[in-house]
């Protein structure tokens, strides 16, 4: 298969009170007397839509699950208020209680305008088919418009410049949004296609020390990565090295996905798309590292299967991407190890030319250059600086993630996606259909965005924005550039609540080039923090710690999953509870679920909240569960 399938048209639908949604194709809308049921293709998945009238969302919503589900009974794990959208004046979303073997979502989101009239959106599904169908879910909760709303529309309008005045508003924006999340730290940059606007960092690189981050503070970029690889892909089809189109295996014959059908549809830029239909599967990475080489990242893929059809549904992996990387590299460096043709041909093929001097995938390099420290909150739901030991499992799969960069060097790479491939120099580094061809949607993602490869393209407002995202364990960043506007962004944080902040940047800088009439950006940065924080402290109040000696007891010493490695059970001499695998150790503590079964937390800032489920607590537990949506990874007891 040689490119996505064309884009059918969503279809509209109205609900009686004017209330409009979208659904993609495929899906069925049974219309209702109080309103609709709408099902997914395989019959699996159920959203209903019921209209409401009166001020108490909360009681809108108990009455919508009485009026579909009258047998019901969850209670709610949380209720939070969301940043409001296409003409609602309130929105709120809750949560039930769920136990891990379910593996379902259940929620409920509310949405009304000021003189009561609503709509309650109710999910009970399982989350297999939930996660697989995720886009298509995403497209029709996004989508429910209260009556008579027009969204703005900031195509045809004058762009704004990005002048002193603005530029002030900027800080100011980054200042408020730092408090609202309190962040250590945060590093931005804009600029146009020559001349950088702004770089300049707020905040230290390490909570209770004075080094302060500047726009030349590295910091690790995660995801933000991709694109760079994919750069390197570009150039190299330039060179003549491969087509997109070539089957991977022509380029590197041992490459595996699945069984030998799968693996031969498999082409080169499908590595890139988010288009396979391969789920995300990041826990063979993040558990094995310690041991892993990209060579046995490859291998792994052998391993996995994609659970929906090529071009069917957006499906994000990393896996598949760190396997571009280290493919594209073998075709230019053969008798190199994977991992070292990679880093040869990103040095000598993008950061060279892109005068990319700060840009690296060496940690201990980054760290003599002043790197950031990452941030999580700890049981107390307070910021503590994290060891960089745990991000070291990207290494391994370094081209899905594994860059550091500062605003200012990363800022060189956009401005040449912005120049269409042109040098500050006057030179070509890429002619524009090269550049362009990464732009081009692959798969669509919802109602407004679709992946390109390595690149999310968006309609904001009318207006195309392309970026991307990245997240590691203390560190969160985004990039974005604006084509017809000629403006683009980098930002970085150094804790993982920044993502509240970086996920909004973007939006703000719109509002500022297009004179936005209801700038929402800052506001939707506040609930999203709030939401955050409410939510861990929700949580850390059904963990018990330290761990009772009777649930210790039911322990065994030594757990081993086929996939993932051993466990190591622990206890210190204060009785505390500690989980130990071949690469990083951390406390536990357990949580109580609503059927009864018994789940071990991880304390360890950064992978805070992750659960592994161990049964009923009436006797010795022989495996302990680490569940996935699409996937149950079970450690099996070997020695007590």
């Amino acid at each position: 298969m040689a490119a996505a399938r064309a884009q059918v048209d969503d279809l509209g639908h109205a609900l009686a009170s004017g209330a409009r949604f979208t659904v993609a194709p495929g899906w069925r809308v049974e219309t209702l007397p109080d309103g609709v049921r709408v099902m997914g293709p395989e019959g699996h998945l159920e959203v209903h839509l019921v209209e409401t009238t009166g001020p108490d969302l909360e009681v809108a919503i108990g009455e919508a699950w009485r009026s579909r589900a009258p047998d019901f009974d969850r209670g709610p794990a949380r209720s939070s208020a969301l940043p409001l959208r296409n003409g609602w004046t309130e929105v709120r979303r809750v949560q039930y209680e769920t136990s891990p073997h379910e593996n379902r979502w259940v929620q409920a989101t509310g949405v009304r305008t000021p003189d009561g009239r609503g709509v309650v959106l109710l999910l009970n599904v399982p989350a297999d088919h939930a996660q697989r169908r995720q886009s298509e879910l995403k497209l029709l909760i996004d989508s429910v418009m209260a009556p008579g709303f027009t969204p703005e529309r900031y195509a045809g309008r004058e762009v704004q410049p990005l002048d002193a005045s603005r530029l002030d508003q900027v800080r100011t924006w980054i200042r408020e949004a730092k408090a609202e999340t309190d962040l250590p730290g945060v590093a931005v940059a804009l600029f146009d296609r020559d001349i950088l606007l702004m770089a300049e960092g707020f905040g230290v690189r390490e909570v209770g020390k004075d080094d302060p981050i500047t726009a030349d503070t590295p910091f690790l970029i995660a995801s933000n990565t991709k694109s760079l690889t994919t750069l390197l892909l570009a150039k190299l089809v330039e060179e003549e090295r491969f087509e997109w189109d070539d089957p991977v295996t022509e380029v590197y014959p041992a490459f595996r996905l699945g069984d030998e059908a799968t693996t031969a549809q498999v082409r080169m830029r499908h590595l890139v798309c988010a288009c396979t239909g391969l789920p995300r599967q990041d826990n063979e990475w993040l558990f094995t590292y310690h041991e892993a080489s990209p060579r046995q990242a490859l291998d792994v893929l052998g391993t996995m299967q994609p659970t929906t059809g090529f071009g069917e549904l957006y499906q994000y992996s990393n896996p598949l991407a760190a396997a571009a990387g280290f493919v594209g590299a073998h075709a230019v460096f053969p008798d190199l190890e994977l991992g070292l043709a990679y880093d040869r041909a990103m040095q000598t093929r993008v950061f060279e030319p892109l005068g990319m001097t700060q840009t690296t995938f060496d940690f201990e390099v980054a760290a003599a250059d002043g790197a950031a420290s990452p941030h999580g909150w700890d049981a107390s739901v307070t910021h503590v600086p994290i060891t960089n030991t745990i991000n070291r499992n990207v290494h391994p799969v370094r081209p899905a993630g594994g860059a550091w960069s500062t605003v200012r060097d990363y800022a060189r790479y956009v401005q040449l996606e912005l120049a269409q491939g042109a040098l500050p120099d006057g030179g070509i580094y890429l002619d524009a259909p090269s550049i362009q061809e990464r732009h081009r949607q692959q798969i669509r993602i919802d109602q407004r965005s679709g992946y390109g490869m390595g690149l999310v393209v968006t309609d904001v407002k009318g207006v195309q924005v392309v970026s991307h995202g990245g997240a590691l364990v203390g560190f969160t960043s985004n990039f974005f550039f604006v084509p017809e506007a000629g403006v683009g962004g980098v930002v970085m944080t150094n804790a993982d609540i920044g993502w509240t902040l970086t996920t909004r940047f973007s939006a703000f800088v719109m509002e500022l080039l297009y004179a936005d009439d209801t700038p929402e950006a800052l506001a939707d940065v506040k609930v999203k923090a709030r939401n955050a924080r409410a939510s861990m402290i929700e949580d850390r109040k059904t963990w018990q710690l330290p761990v009772s000696e009777a649930h210790i007891g039911m322990l065994a010493r030594h757990y081993r999953s086929k996939e993932l490695g051993d466990i190591v059970v622990k206890q210190s001499e204060e009785g505390r509870l500690y989980f130990a695998t071949g690469g990083w150790t951390t406390e536990v503590a357990t949580k109580l679920n609503p059927d009864g079964s018994l789940s071990f937390v991880i304390l360890e800032p950064g992978l805070l909240g992750y659960t592994f489920s161990a049964g009923q607590p009436d006797g010795m537990f022989e495996a302990l569960a680490l569940h996935e949506p699409q996937r149950t990874y079970v450690f099996e007891a070997l020695e007590r």
